[in-house]
């Protein structure tokens, strides 16, 4: 039953819906809350021209707005309310209640929801869920209060907007957003994990790490780290096939998690490079006693090949160390050092080596680690370069860009250095260096630039753990990468498959001292890897006074000639050496008798 007092008074103006939009702009609100808000005062107050709000206009809104009295019987509906319950008159809902109008279980949540309003005497806004034609349909309802003079509450004014649609993209846009946590989640487990074994990759390795050498320094826990490295295994997957060696490597981790467990010891194992693996053990542990362990349960370790036929483990090596409650270590730079004395092992008799805090702590560094520290820190590394020459005319072809150091007024060369740089790994510091150099200056050489690249430089492109990579390919063009050629031997997948990915350009540096260089030049002239070699420069010097030598350089030259390698001579530094170096028909030629090193700014 409709009220005979027209709640609403009735104006047609278009006018009004223009200023209805306007109003929901400046309020920054939805178009039916300022249609709510003015209806509510013009029930408050018919005279105020501002709020008489059209029911011509009302009715056009795509919302759903109504009003009931304190007796919860609706006083006024637009033409939405009609649509969404399935009416056609306005009388057959005004004066009637949710009861007569609506289904049983949406007339109980509208009845409780419009008590409530009446209750707390003040706005309510909910979400309400209701079944329409088999269909789940969701709205947005706002219920306010009206109130006379008195402030008693004489009618609720009802607003409600369709959000099926929203709410449902909003759940699906949640849903979707957990599983992309959920997948981002496992990707990132994945990125932790060698695909190989399922253990730790090196990264994770060096993070945990970090954080156990913190926990240390608060807690003063004991906590040992453990590398382990299958010798030659490269060869070893090239002679039995790659599945082979990934059973090899599973099996390597389930015999040392096995041990850890039968010894209760509390570990973390982790594979850290190709054929190298990490153990961080925690708590007092006798060492010695574990590393014989792995060894002995490694040399007993055998799997079958596809003929049946038993294949044990190529030789371990094993290197400990005991982490220091230091303010200078961090996981890397542990990581760094063990890897530089399993390289030194590598070269030994010995199979296991224990460091203690001394062998590897930087507390009492020497002189030239303390220089070196502090050039790298504070940037007091210099640039040199070096030309490289014709032989034939003396033309310069290139320039070899290397490092030195101030001290005290004085400039200590790479030679002096690199022995300490290699010892402690701050070799790979300095090749950055220099790689960058180069890098920021690559535009103003006009030929090309040698680098020089050391075996832990070679060892960081290996496993992937840092830019460096990035670097060299993007010094490709214009550079040639110079590795000695004990690095060459110890490093020479790496080296082929830098090569291979992404054609760089190597050479091999010192050839022709202490290793046969015959089986080397042919091999990686069939793969394309060389295009040039560096004799080295004790053998160059002494052209003129050792027979020897001499035919040690006119075999290399002659052999490299047949194969298109081409030649360079370093130590160059008389008159002499340069008419034998040219008289064996050695292309290039460095050494001070054509140059002495300049910095790399007057060359820029």
């Amino acid at each position: 039953m409709g009220t005979k007092k027209p709640i609403i008074s009735v104006i047609v103006d278009h006018k009004l819906k223009e200023l209805l939009e306007k109003k929901a702009r400046e309020k920054k609100v939805s178009v039916s809350k300022i249609a709510a808000e003015l209806i509510k005062n013009g029930l408050i107050n018919e005279k105020n021209q501002d709020c008489i709000i059209t029911s011509e206009l009302i009715d056009k809104l795509p919302y759903l707005i109504w009003v009931k009295d304190e007796n919860l019987r609706y006083m006024y509906v637009n033409k939405a309310v009609l649509s969404f319950l399935g009416f056609k008159d306005k009388e057959e809902i005004l004066g009637k209640t949710d009861i007569e109008v609506l289904p049983e279980d949406l007339a109980k949540v509208c009845l409780y929801s419009d008590m409530a309003t009446l209750n707390r005497s003040e706005q309510v806004t909910e979400i309400e869920t209701l079944k329409k034609n088999g269909k789940t349909v969701i709205l947005e309802t706002t219920k306010i209060p009206i109130k006379n003079e008195k402030g008693k509450v004489v009618a609720i004014l009802g607003t409600a907007m369709d959000v099926t649609e929203v709410v449902e993209l909003r759940q699906a846009y949640e849903k979707n957003k957990q599983e992309l946590e959920n997948t981002l989640k496992k990707i990132t487990e994945l990125c932790d994990l060698d695909p190989i074994t399922g253990v730790f990759n090196r990264n994770k390795f060096a993070e945990l790490l970090n954080r156990k050498v913190e926990d240390i320094k608060r807690t003063n826990k004991i906590c040992y780290v453990v590398l382990l490295d299958i010798y030659n295994f490269r060869y070893f997957n090239e002679i039995y096939g790659i599945d082979i060696g990934n059973d090899i490597l599973k099996h390597i981790v389930n015999e040392i998690k096995d041990l850890l467990k039968s010894m209760n010891i509390k570990g973390e194992i982790a594979k850290i490079g190709e054929d190298e693996f990490g153990i961080l053990v925690e708590g007092i542990v006798n060492i010695e006693t574990f590393l014989k362990r792995i060894r002995q349960s490694l040399k007993d370790l055998y799997i079958k090949d596809k003929q049946g036929r038993k294949i044990r483990l190529p030789r371990i090596i094993l290197v400990a160390y005991k982490v220091p409650p230091s303010e200078i270590n961090t996981g890397e730079k542990i990581l760094t050092q063990l890897e530089i004395e399993l390289y030194n092992l590598k070269n030994s008799d010995e199979d296991i080596k224990i460091l203690t805090v001394e062998s590897i702590s930087k507390e009492n560094i020497s002189e030239n680690e303390s220089t070196l520290y502090e050039a790298i820190n504070k940037g007091k590394i210099i640039t040199f370069v070096q030309g490289i020459y014709s032989t034939e005319d003396m033309e310069i072809k290139g320039y070899e860009v290397f490092f030195r150091v101030k001290r005290d007024g004085e400039v200590l060369t790479a030679e002096e250095l690199l022995p300490t740089a290699l010892t402690t790994g701050l070799i790979l510091d300095i090749d950055k260096f220099i790689l960058n150099t180069v890098q920021k200056h690559k535009s103003k050489f006009k030929m090309d630039v040698h680098v020089n690249l050391s075996s832990l430089t070679l060892y960081k492109c290996d496993i992937a753990s840092n830019n460096i990579v990035d670097i060299l390919i993007n010094l490709r063009e214009n550079t040639l990468f110079e590795v000695s050629e004990l690095d060459f031997l110890n490093n020479l997948k790496t080296i082929k498959d830098l090569h291979k990915m992404y054609k760089l350009r190597f050479v091999i540096d010192k050839l022709g001292v202490k290793y046969c260089p015959i089986k080397l030049i042919v091999e990686l002239y069939s793969e394309r890897v060389v295009s040039m070699v560096k004799l080295d420069k004790n053998l160059i010097r002494n052209l003129t006074s050792d027979e020897s030598s001499r035919k040690i350089v006119e075999t290399i030259v002659n052999l490299s000639k047949n194969f298109g390698i081409r030649t360079v001579a370093v130590g160059v530094e008389s008159e002499d050496i340069y008419k034998a170096v040219k008289s064996l028909s050695i292309d290039y030629c460095q050494g001070f008798f054509l140059e002495e090193p300049k910095e790399i700014t007057e060359i820029v």
